[in-house]
């Protein structure tokens, strides 16, 4: 009986490996875990045009700049949250001519006098596409924390058009302008052209003179045990275009 059985447990096994090894033949071959490759994204769009607007911003000047931006917020019993970010952007000056109007233009004899309006900030914005998140601490200890990120790019960008004004960019324009317009206009009237700009020059910061969330009032989403808190890594000192 023992070898009865023993004979019909060996013939189960090899009835399992034969249909084991024909279902292994059988079924197709398992792919390859795929790859993901960003040229075969699909994005889908919705896009509505809510205004068309006719700018007559005539850009003279573009300062380029790299900040190294080291930015925290203090908070009370707990680490403070922080990022260092490697931004690039520029900031751009123009002269707005739909300022202008047949009162600025002055000709007498063979001399013309054009009225210019101060030139201005026409815009300042951040090469996200050069810039980058070079690291955070402790930010995901707040509900808020990826705000502190959004807001050291946005002091950045507002740092940047500072930077520019105190390296006289409206005054690039002035010069940029005299160079580009002068020689147009004397070879369209055949006259000596010269350009007037107000003595007294206002940079209008638009947009990015808007204040900026401070985050004081931070939610903490978890408290760290004190064996597991690091020291920020110290940051090598560098040259500094603005200092508070």
């Amino acid at each position: 009986m023992r070898k009865i059985f023993i004979w019909i447990l060996l013939g189960v096994l090899v009835v399992g490996v034969g249909v084991g090894a024909w279902l292994y033949n059988s079924l197709p071959e398992m792919p390859e875990w795929p790859e993901i490759n960003p040229e075969n994204a699909v994005s889908v769009h919705t896009i509505v045009i809510e205004e068309v607007k006719g700018l007559g911003k005539m850009e003279l000047a573009q300062y380029t700049f790299s900040d190294v931006v080291n930015h925290s917020i203090q908070v009370d019993y707990f680490p403070d949250p922080k990022v260092m970010l490697q931004v690039y952007g520029e900031t751009v000056a123009c002269v707005d001519f739909t300022k202008i109007d047949s009162s600025d233009i002055h000709i007498s004899g063979d001399t013309l006098i054009l009225d210019l309006p101060s030139p201005e900030i026409c815009y300042s914005r951040i090469d996200h596409e050069r810039s980058e998140i070079v690291e955070t601490w402790y930010t995901s200890l707040y509900a808020e924390g990826q705000k502190v990120i959004s807001q050291a790019f946005t002091i950045s960008e507002r740092k940047m058009q500072e930077a520019a004004l105190q390296s006289d960019i409206l005054g690039r324009a002035e010069l940029e302008a005299q160079e580009t317009l002068v020689p147009l206009l004397r070879n369209l009237t055949q006259k000596q052209v010269f350009l007037h700009f107000p003595n007294n020059r206002e940079a209008s910061l638009g947009l990015l003179a808007r204040p900026v969330d401070t985050l004081n009032d931070l939610t903490i989403l978890a408290t760290p045990r004190q064996d597991t808190l690091k020291t920020p890594a110290s940051v090598p000192n560098r040259p500094e275009v603005i200092r508070d």
